[in-house]
């Protein structure tokens, strides 16, 4: 099995455009006055992973504050990947006042409802993984979810949603 050697790419501050150390950094500067209006813990989670989706056909990855990508280094924008990011559709988002919906629900349900390449076509970013198995949904998430067909993996049904024949309880956030 061939192995694969990464090497770092830069920081945040050098390769992001936004001139602050950290993606929480930088989250808090585009938000300013503003700041206290939104979840900022699962605004910068959900954008360190649109981040990371929006850099996966690269192979880099960002990795708290510093970027590492295969060796040898390719040529890679990355300044034009980030700011490619919607950073303010994920901002809406996570809006305090916005109905948001949590549920420990496991790691590898975590991962599969942000990471199966359907449920993020038909989601749209409104589940985010906030890591340890929980996950966050937006109104509209729920809305999609409440649609699906009962027998389909992340549908919400009597305030649970259900992997695999499981159901897990929703909160309100």
């Amino acid at each position: 099995m061939a192995k694969t050697v990464t090497t770092e790419y830069g920081s945040w501050n050098t390769q992001s455009g936004t001139g602050v150390d950290t993606v929480t950094e930088a989250v808090a500067t585009a938000l300013g006055e503003f700041a206290g209006d939104y979840d900022l813990d699962a605004l910068t989670a959900a954008y360190e992973t649109a981040i990371n989706e929006a850099l996966a056909d690269t192979g880099m990855t960002l990795n708290g504050s510093e970027f590492y990508g295969p060796y040898p280094r390719g040529d890679v924008d990355i300044r034009a990947i980030v700011e490619g990011v919607d950073f303010w559709e994920i901002a809406r988002q996570h809006e305090r006042g916005a109905i948001a919906y949590t549920a420990d629900v496991g790691a590898s349900n975590a991962k599969w409802i942000v990471a199966d390449p359907e449920m993020r076509a038909l989601l749209h970013g409104e589940v985010t993984d906030l890591g340890d198995g929980k996950i966050r949904i937006t109104s509209d998430g729920y809305e999609i979810l409440s649609g699906l067909d009962e027998s389909a993996d992340g549908l919400i049904d009597d305030g649970q949603i259900w992997f695999e024949g499981d159901g897990y309880p929703l909160a309100v956030s």
